[in-house]
């Protein structure tokens, strides 16, 4: 029997475990996905609006199973905790329910997030305090029967109960809003927009922001900005903000800071649609504090997994997979203490979250469902591949494109030269390899077959309008164009990241490779080139080879925009560019030629940690594929490049009066690199190439210098490994070179 004093404490330790228990912060999460938007029978209060219609779209329900995996992967979140709407099951008021549902009883320190992907527009609100006098709003599965969207006012206030009861509270709306969106050559990517609502809601709601009360909002464009689809994981639609977020959330380490997890999806869509630029909103403990609390699978600088279930043949289920930073062939052990000798080597990624591994060393008696795993030897993954269109003709499409010409010349039709460099041409019509079809000023498509009237083509273009025509290759030049490593062809134009476009220039054909859907405005947000420079199509055998330089330039900076690093092993510090003339540290992604810069280290936001040192090299990549390596400068090699000093944690540190640069034309965006490694290079000037010598050509000596080789040479039969693992990461930070005032007689950007 327990004496009183026994039971006393004994009733007092179970109160306190209870109480911790009720006070352990919960994690719930709403996730709306809505890609059918051809309901009509669906009861609303409100009357159909003529002529707001909206296109079905193709991801936003796939993007809600994609999120819906890195949440209980990820994040651990258990399934009862992650509601979801779809379709037409995504009705406004069953949005709004499920709203209440997901804050009903927060408190402090909950973990709540708001998830939405499909369209979105806008609403008219004379007594909005907008200058347009627009909400934007997220719309649900029933608008077409008349539902109201649902605004960010109302959005507004329903979450903020939650706030001011202290609880955390993420939004994400990969959607969009309003604006042109027309740009260059079409190609093709569904947008996630629709008409606005004309109908007047007049709300002069002014309450609080919710990023004010310490929501964090990601928005995957700004107010005026469309938001697009593309394929994702395994090849499937998704929009490009949630696409981009998710590989920024497999990256992420432990701890990371929101606003860096962020900055690491925005870079990804520069390089894959400049265009669209997403936002983030919220205060400097929102952004600055992991995104979703601190992430689960993960345990200090360790990538760790539980074993599912051993199959009787000993091969191996684990809970863990792409989504987690586990690669093909990647190596990992039991964590034991002392370390076991058992080693298991990934074999196949099961979707996102789970994956299967042979015994390679060891036996699989000692392991069981629930037994730990930690990673020992990463894989880097493949590269993705550089994607291109090439469209072919033969000589009647050349002939129909020069009575078209002249066609467009005696209906007074201004006929563009250069899509990148122009403004928006009024109209884009190309030839698609099996018919003509042309694209208005929002870039709407209308097939007119594989030979229409010329006259008829122009017909609704006013004079003092503009036209470009988009030729495609002839079939010499298209069997000239190689098949090169780490590019592909793809058979729609929407899945390119370059098209071959033709023009007629002066009687002639050129070609060049451009982006689709960008021009001259997006040139500072683009990593990479917006175009080539034009080449004489009179000469196949020229052309193509001019074409294909151009392509393996282009596949080569694609390859270090994607090239991925290890995710567990982020560098404490930042890559920072401070101006010589009056030290300001450049913020605004610019840099003027022929000005000097210098280098700097910045302490990563968020909790200060001591940090490890570690080797530091800085290269940077121009826009047309050429590396010159910055830091450490000279013959001497890795010598005092290793930061920062030990026991001391530094806010900055500077890269010493050898770090200055001085970025010169071509005008463009060029990539800087800060690679960091616990093992010194033999050879940093690996880091610098012409963008002529071939890669796996030069000697390879530390292992992490092999991979940079074998990753370089697009030799795809060997593993990319780095075990035992050298802790090392690698940086980008896209910065716009723009022309000096007092530069006279330089080539300008547009026309480079």
């Amino acid at each position: 029997m327990l004496s009183f004093g026994k039971r006393a404490f004994l009733a007092i330790s179970l109160c306190l475990v209870t109480a911790a228990i009720e006070a352990e912060p919960r994690r719930r999460a709403l996730l709306v996905g809505i890609d059918d938007y051809s309901a009509h029978q669906q009861a609303s209060k409100g009357a159909p609006v003529s002529n707001r219609e909206f296109r079905n779209l193709g991801g936003a329900v796939h993007d809600v199973e994609v999120m819906q995996g890195v949440l209980t992967s990820v994040y651990k979140f258990k399934p009862g905790e992650i509601a979801t709407l779809k379709n037409p099951a995504a009705t406004r008021d069953a949005i709004l329910g499920a709203i209440a549902t997901l804050i009903r009883g927060a408190k402090k320190g909950d973990v709540l997030l708001f998830y939405f992907s499909g369209h979105g527009s806008q609403v008219r609100n004379s007594l909005s305090e907008e200058k347009d006098r627009f909400d934007e709003s997220i719309v649900p599965a029933n608008t077409r029967s008349g539902a109201l969207d649902i605004r960010d006012k109302e959005l507004r206030r329903r979450f903020l109960p939650a706030l001011d009861r202290g609880a955390r509270l993420t939004i994400i709306l990969d959607s969009c809003h309003s604006g042109s969106g027309a740009r260059g050559v079409p190609g093709d990517g569904q947008a996630r927009e629709g008409p606005a609502d004309p109908r007047d809601i007049k709300d002069g709601y002014r309450g609080p922001s919710l990023e004010d009360r310490g929501a964090l909002v990601l928005s995957a464009a700004r107010d005026t900005d469309l938001a697009f689809e593309m394929k994702g994981y395994q090849e499937k639609p998704q929009g490009v903000f949630s696409w981009a977020l998710v590989r920024a959330i497999k990256d992420a380490a432990p701890n990371e800071p929101a606003i860096d997890t962020f900055r690491r999806a925005a870079a990804r869509m520069r390089l894959e649609k400049p265009e669209q630029v997403p936002v983030i909103a919220g205060n400097a403990e929102a952004r600055f504090s992991p995104l979703l609390g601190v992430r689960k699978d993960r345990k200090s600088d360790r990538i760790t997994a539980g074993v599912a279930s051993v199959d009787p043949d000993g091969l191996v289920t684990i809970d863990g997979g792409w989504a987690n930073g586990l690669t093909l062939n990647s190596e990992l052990r039991p964590v034991t203490k002392p370390p076991s000798a058992v080693r298991l080597q990934v074999i196949a990624l099961d979707g996102m979250t789970k994956c299967r591994a042979k015994i390679r060393k060891g036996s699989a008696k000692t392991l069981h469902s629930g037994s730990l795993l930690e990673l020992v030897a990463w894989v880097a993954p493949q590269d993705q591949p550089l994607r291109v269109w090439v469209p072919q003709g033969d000589a009647r499409v050349m002939a129909f494109a020069r009575t078209l010409a002249d066609a467009a010349k005696v209906a007074g039709i201004k006929w563009i030269e250069d899509p990148i460099a122009s403004s928006v041409p009024a109209q884009v019509i190309r030839w698609d390899g099996e018919a003509w079809e042309s694209f208005d000023a929002r870039r709407r498509g209308t097939r007119l077959g594989p030979a229409p009237d010329p006259k008829t083509m122009l017909q609704g273009l006013p004079r003092g309008s503009s036209l470009f025509v988009q030729l495609p290759a002839s079939p010499d030049i298209g069997r000239r164009l190689t098949t090169q490593a780490g590019v592909v062809r793809v058979k729609r134009p929407q899945d390119a990241d370059y098209i071959l476009a033709g023009r007629l220039f002066r009687g002639h054909e050129e070609y060049a490779w451009l982006r689709p859907s960008v021009d001259r405005r997006d040139q500072h947000d683009s990593p990479l080139p917006l175009r080539t420079d034009w080449h004489d199509g009179r000469k196949a055998g020229e052309v193509a080879a001019g074409l294909n330089e151009d392509l393996r330039r282009l596949q080569r900076i694609h390859l270090w925009q994607t090239l991925p690093s290890p995710p567990e092993a982020r560098f404490n510090y930042r890559l920072g560019i401070r101006r010589a003339r009056d030290n300001a540290l450049i913020t605004d992604g610019t840099l003027i030629a022929e000005e000097t810069y210098g280098l700097v280290l910045r302490a990563a936001p968020g909790p200060r940690e001591l940090s490890t040192p570690r080797f530091v090299y800085v290269f940077a990549v121009d826009t047309l594929g050429q590396s010159v390596l910055l830091f450490p400068r000279g013959p001497v090699g890795s010598v005092e490049n290793r930061f920062p000093a030990l026991y001391t944690n530094p806010p900055e540190i500077r890269l010493g009066a050898g770090a200055s640069f001085i970025p010169q034309a071509p005008f463009g965006t060029d990539t800087y690199f800060l690679l960091s490694t616990d093992e010194a290079l033999v050879d940093p000037w690996i880091l610098e190439w012409d963008g002529v010598q071939k890669p796996k050509d030069r000697p390879g000596g530390t292992p992490l210098e092999q991979l940079l080789l074998l990753i370089m040479s697009h030799d795809d039969r060997t593993p990319r490994t780095i075990g035992p693992p050298s802790r090392w990461s690698i940086e980008r930070v896209p910065l716009a070179t723009i022309r000096n005032p007092a530069m006279r007689n330089t080539r300008s950007e547009a026309t480079r």
